[in-house]
């Protein structure tokens, strides 16, 4: 797939005709030398309108060009707006540019608003049918691929049921099991992952890998870094309808994580690069957060914002050894049926676990936290870590049964640095002492009298 020079324009405004009612229409028929002469002196004041008002037009994309190569994954990102529905309603041809082209080979299968292109009045089985020849599909070969599908959406006992009394999850489901297992060359997926429960949503996940895996192609559009990372190995990074970066996943989701989602600066680290080499500068953030449609978790609890903090509460990402460190998340609870417990999990930058750490305070530990807003933070004390990069994810789980909710990834960061002094455990140390910990320990030395001379009377 090739797109050279697309570009797309929208009218904000649209003038109404004169016929666009029967009304209109009866006063045209009764009245047409008025009719015509309206008309025409609507015409020229449209006319004069566009001249005049060229900012009443919106270009979506402008001069977008790039090239997909078979078997390739990559993700589109961008804020809200920023022209990424719009691109992938042009390279599916649902959409004409404005001006460019584009140029694709293989058959082509959007999930893009599964299940709104069902009829209603019809069985879910017959749905099935339907929508699996629109997607190119012969009836022989979606009857071999029925019972799969079935499985698949897990409605077995309501195929025969009219789609009008399905639940909105239902539809998702089925318009999913039926996309899913079509076998395009190329798969276009727009926010759809967010259906269902999260069982649901990683048997989805596994299936797109596993058709990736054959070699299918994915331009995969989502505001999850997870699924991201998970799914893609590219990604490309509009912003007001340009590409401002196009290349390995990581760089591009941290450059839109830092400069499209963040709320903060990243603050330039002045640590040894010894101590702060992260496999991408300014990989992570000191905080970032989630709308409700994005937030990591399912239907009990998805986290909102985590980030990183000093003794102060000032979002930071250069600590010093001798301060205390706040860890803190924001989550929102939906189903206060289970005891929950908040996680924070610490790695060094080549994403070894340095530590975990759990909510067991006496308050919460077998507490039953009902559905509302929460914040918990963890509290590092001051001289524990040595000097550093630690980057931080967090996650929510549930006690009994035992069973993990709600997981961010690798989100947030921080790097530890040393002064060096006697209020530290390096103190005036010539070499710098190894190891993820530096705790500042009390140490207690007395002289033995005469030990020496015991020692010497017991060797004769």
């Amino acid at each position: 797939m090739r797109a050279e020079n697309l570009s797309k324009r929208f009218r904000l405004g649209e003038f109404v005709s004169l016929a666009s009612t029967l009304r209109s229409v009866k006063w045209a028929l009764t009245n047409p030398i008025e009719f015509f002469e309206s008309k025409k002196q609507h015409s020229l004041q449209q006319k004069r309108f566009e001249t005049r008002q060229e900012a009443r037009f919106l270009w979506a994309l402008r001069n977008i060009n790039f090239e997909v190569r078979r078997g390739e994954r990559i993700a589109v990102l961008g804020r809200n707006g920023a022209g990424k529905s719009t691109l992938l309603k042009i390279l599916i041809n649902i959409m004409t540019p404005t001006e460019g082209k584009v140029f694709s080979l293989g058959h082509i299968v959007p999930l893009m608003g599964v299940g709104s292109g069902f009829n209603p009045d019809l069985t879910g089985r017959e749905n099935v049918f339907i929508y699996g020849c629109v997607l190119g599909l012969t009836p022989a070969e979606i009857q071999l691929r029925y019972e799969e599908i079935v499985s698949f959406a897990e409605i077995q006992e309501f195929m025969d049921t009219p789609v009008k009394r399905y639940s909105k999850g239902m539809r998702a489901r089925l318009g999913m099991a039926v996309v899913l297992n079509v076998t395009p060359d190329i798969l276009v997926v727009d926010e759809v992952l967010a259906v269902g429960d999260i069982k649901f949503r990683a048997k989805c996940m596994e299936k797109i890998q596993e058709m990736c895996a054959l070699g299918m192609t994915l331009l995969f559009v989502s505001h999850s870094p997870a699924r991201v990372k998970a799914l893609c190995d590219r990604a490309i990074l509009l912003r007001d309808g340009a590409i401002i970066a196009d290349g390995d996943v990581h760089t591009v989701l941290n450059r839109y994580l830092t400069e499209d989602m963040a709320e903060i600066p990243i603050q330039e680290s002045d640590a040894d690069e010894e101590i702060s080499a992260f496999p991408t500068k300014h990989r992570y953030l000191a905080r970032v957060d989630w709308d409700m449609e994005s937030a990591p978790g399912d239907e009990i609890v998805q986290i909102t914002m985590v980030r990183v903090t000093d003794g102060q509460g000032l979002e930071k990402q250069d600590m010093d050894i001798r301060d205390p460190i706040i860890l803190e998340m924001t989550y929102v609870i939906f189903e206060g049926d289970r005891v929950l417990r908040p996680q924070f999990q610490i790695f060094d930058a080549k994403l070894q676990t340095v530590f975990v750490t759990v909510d067991s305070s006496e308050v919460w530990r077998t507490q039953i936290r009902q559905p509302g807003v929460y914040r918990s933070r963890a509290f590092i004390p001051g001289n524990l870590l040595g000097p550093n990069s630690f980057i931080v994810g967090a996650s929510v789980y549930s006690h009994l049964p035992l069973m993990k909710h709600a997981r961010t990834g690798e989100v947030v960061s921080f790097k530890v640095y040393d002064v060096c002094d006697i209020s530290t455990a390096q103190s005036d140390y010539p070499r710098c002492l190894p190891g993820y910990f530096r705790p500042l320990l009390k140490w207690d030395t007395l002289e033995i009298p005469h030990s020496l001379e015991t020692q010497m009377v017991s060797h004769l």
